[in-house]
């Protein structure tokens, strides 16, 4: 009897010390996975799977943007993207962009998701991949991390004393890259204090073809329908067009109605500003995109590429939203200049805004630099 005691007793405390053998390896791989794939991998992995499932029982993306905040609902129908950009943050958080200076840094993503179809259209000699030695090495990632992490947790102003002696330490490990960061925390900062939204031209632009207006698509209604809130941007970057008549005119968005994926954001806003009297040449379509940070990378591959006339963008979209689209075609201008080692292709020189009842939270730090890291992030 005793012996029987004595092995039961044994047997249970193997099981007691399996059972934290295999807890303590979960914790070490978490943590481990967490540095490796950036601050919040445990916060995005959960919020893109919830997203997905989302998206698939709706069999439909349920628009632009959303805060950063887990727990956050989605925006009612936002960009090309919206509730659905949070779960585009597939390609998660973007890189926001352009220091003071619009000349200075780097910027875009993917190349040649288009289907751009108009006349005039220039290529351009830029490499069909990023320069090999523009890569981030496992330390530079970990302080790229480290660097967004502090700046969505408290903003940018508020970490200035901890987050210069950061960047400083970045440009010492990789110059450039210290200076596409600094040029991109710079793009937020400004979104933090005294950030001006127009809600009319206010701006003197170029008259030429060097200015393109840029159309942040929003999410279609079932059956491919134009909402009231993408209606009401279309009608202020026509008065755009109106008053530049030689500027292009940027449309964006990919397939985002429910029940109806083929019709895109970009085709619906390109009917309808031909139906105003707008000439298809001066139109240029992006309809590959989802989320913010996707309508930049894109736009900016087809500006460097396929229209290396453009070389100032005016940011059209409701006023909310104004913020994050700024951030986004500035971060991907830099991004792409960084990337291929060329010129900055452009700069947001002005921005007019649709009013909307969209939450001004959705442009918070927090919610920006989720963008920041997305597009930034080399993983994506």
């Amino acid at each position: 009897m005793k012996n029987r005691e004595e092995r039961k007793l044994s047997s249970l405390v193997i099981i007691a010390f399996f059972v934290l053998f295999v807890a303590t390896a979960c914790v070490v791989s978490i943590r481990y996975l967490s540095n490796v794939n950036g601050p919040d991998f445990i916060e995005n992995s959960l919020e893109a799977a919830t997203e997905l499932v989302e998206t698939q029982n709706e069999s439909e993306y349920t628009g632009t943007e959303e805060d950063f905040d887990v727990s956050a609902q989605p925006m009612p129908g936002t960009e090309i993207n919206t509730p659905e950009e949070n779960v585009n943050s597939q390609v998660l958080e973007t890189y926001e962009g352009q220091g003071t200076q619009p000349e200075t840094a780097f910027g875009a993503e993917e190349p040649g998701l288009t289907s751009l179809e108009s006349s005039g259209t220039q290529e351009v000699d830029i490499p069909d991949f990023p320069l090999p030695d523009r890569v981030y090495s496992q330390k530079t990632y970990t302080m790229v991390s480290d660097i967004v992490y502090l700046c969505r947790v408290k903003g940018v102003e508020s970490s200035r004393a901890e987050l210069e002696p950061m960047l400083t330490a970045l440009e010492t490990e990789d110059a450039a890259l210290g200076k596409l960061w600094r040029d991109i925390t710079s793009s937020v900062a400004r979104t933090e204090k005294d950030f001006v939204v127009n809600k009319d031209l206010v701006s003197v632009l170029p008259q030429d073809d060097s200015l393109c207006i840029v159309v942040l698509g929003y999410q279609l209604e079932h059956g491919g329908a134009m909402p009231a809130e993408l209606l009401a941007r279309c009608e202020k970057a026509l008065v755009a067009a109106k008053e530049y008549p030689n500027a292009y005119i940027a449309l964006t968005g990919g397939g985002t109605a429910m029940g109806k994926r083929d019709v895109t954001e970009a085709a619906v806003m390109e009917r309808w500003f031909t139906e105003q009297g707008i000439a298809s040449e001066r139109l240029i379509i992006e309809d590959k995109s989802l989320t913010t940070d996707q309508n930049a990378s894109n736009c900016c591959d087809i500006f460097a590429r396929r229209y290396p006339q453009i070389k100032e963008v005016l940011i059209v979209t409701s006023d909310y939203h104004v913020p994050l689209g700024t951030v986004m075609f500035e971060q991907a201008a830099l991004k792409f200049a960084y990337e291929y080692g060329c010129d900055l292709p452009y700069k947001v020189s002005s921005n007019l805004a649709c009013e909307a009842a969209g939450d001004s939270s959705y442009s918070g730090t927090g919610n920006i630099m989720r963008y920041v890291w997305t597009m930034a992030d080399p993983k994506y």
